[in-house]
């Protein structure tokens, strides 16, 4: 999927590792902010008052974790403060919205995807494909050099009821075994879901598998403490919508409380934050309105109407931008 060339401006869709996104946001905090990040540390409870919030939060000194060890942590101590406000961009199991009672609402079906990082022959073209059969989808993000990553979604074991909340497997492995397994196990689906695909693959350097739930939380925050993120919504990887509006929804909501906080703007306009973003990921998980083609859409395009949603990597009104581009528009 190619975004038109005058998308605002913005004609491609950038892809970065998890830990370069982060290092990159630790760095703007420190350098522009002042403002250092505390790793090894948890929120383990909230108490709200009128003016400010207790937040008790604790320091772990070591953690271990992994599939054949126990989950394990060691609590050096804890610390009380007190800020304006709590913002929770704490991922899907968000101690934030726990501690402030907010229910998480499913709203869909549950999609599990095996994803493998690969070392191929020969570098890629820098973009991004999404490939739409009638049941499942699949995805490839080039990576640097000669790295790429494939995800492809996976059909439901019938022999389960439904899949796990977002649970996880494999990974890296020392295991010479293990990862020749996980190489070979990539190229047969390779060859089975995009026999276009030429390169070779060289190695299989990791290897996962996701569920990813479609969830929705029935309140982004109430008093001093608020959501953002994973924390108050799920859905499909394939358009990154998550984490993208996420960090539409925090900027907001940052710039909200720097009102209430310096400018005495009342509190009750996080309540605005609320149901504009509620009712935005209404839209995009498709709970309010639907896709329609245009009648002068391909018939791949129509055939394949309802799993385009979650595919665009936009929001707000540069959605209705994506779906004319391909051939679709938006019925409330």
């Amino acid at each position: 999927m190619r975004l038109p060339p005058d998308y605002e401006g913005y004609p491609l869709a950038v892809v970065l590792p998890q830990s370069t996104l982060e290092q990159l946001l630790e760095q703007r905090l420190s350098h522009h902010y002042g403002v250092s990040v505390s790793w090894r540390h948890r929120l383990s409870r909230i108490e709200q008052h009128d003016s400010a919030v207790t937040a008790t939060v604790e320091r772990l000194a070591e953690v271990g974790t992994g599939h054949i060890i126990a989950h394990w942590e060691l609590v050096v101590n804890q610390t009380h403060v007190q800020p304006g406000f709590v913002i929770g961009a704490d991922g899907h199991g968000s101690q934030v919205r726990h501690q402030i009672g907010t229910g998480y609402q499913q709203v869909g079906r549950a999609d599990a995807f095996e994803i493998y990082d690969l070392a191929l022959d020969h570098e890629l073209e820098p973009e991004q494909r999404v490939v739409l059969d009638t049941v499942v989808s699949s995805f490839l993000w080039p990576l640097s050099g000669c790295g790429c990553r494939w995800s492809f979604q996976m059909l439901p074991d019938p022999r389960s009821a439904e899949f796990p909340e977002k649970g996880r497997r494999f990974g890296r492995s020392q295991n010479e075994t293990a990862d020749r397994v996980s190489k070979e196990r990539a190229q047969s689906l390779i060859r089975a879901r995009v026999p276009w695909f030429d390169a070779r693959v060289q190695e299989a350097t990791w290897a996962t598998t996701v569920t990813f739930e479609r969830r929705l939380a029935t309140v982004f925050g109430h008093g001093r403490c608020w959501l953002a993120g994973d924390a108050a919504h799920q859905t499909a990887p394939t358009g990154m919508q998550s984490m993208n509006v996420g960090l539409c929804e925090a900027a907001d909501l940052a710039e909200t409380m720097t009102k209430i906080l310096r400018r005495n703007a009342p509190l009750e306009r996080l309540e605005r934050y609320n149901d504009q973003w509620r009712e935005e990921w209404q839209r995009l998980l498709g709970i309010k309105g639907s896709l329609r083609p245009l009648e002068s859409s391909r018939q791949w395009t129509k055939e394949r109407c309802g799993q385009l949603l979650p595919c665009l990597p936009a929001s707000g009104d540069n959605v209705g931008t994506l779906l004319n581009s391909i051939g679709l528009q938006w019925q409330p």
